[in-house]
C-alpha cells in the first residue's frame, strides 16, 4: 500500500482492473465517502485491498 502512496509512477492496474477502478471511484463519489465498507457495499465484487489501492491513487490527484 505504501508503494502506491509514495511512488507516483506505480501502476495499480496489475492489481485492480481499469474497469474496477472506475467502479470504485464512482462508488466513492456517489457515497460521498471514502469509507471502505460503504464503497464495498456499492461494489461487492471488489475486496478491501483493491479499494484501498484505488483510494491511495486517488489521493495523488488531490
Amino acid at each position: 500500500m505504501e508503494v502506491a502512496l509514495n511512488d507516483s509512477g506505480f501502476n495499480i492496474t496489475s492489481y485492480v482492473s481499469e474497469k474496477k477502478q472506475k467502479l470504485i471511484l464512482q462508488a466513492a463519489n456517489s457515497a460521498d465517502s471514502l469509507q471502505l465498507k460503504q464503497i464495498r457495499q456499492l461494489v461487492p465484487e471488489s475486496d478491501y485491498f483493491e479499494i484501498r489501492l484505488v483510494i491511495a491513487k486517488l489521493g495523488e490527484g488531490q
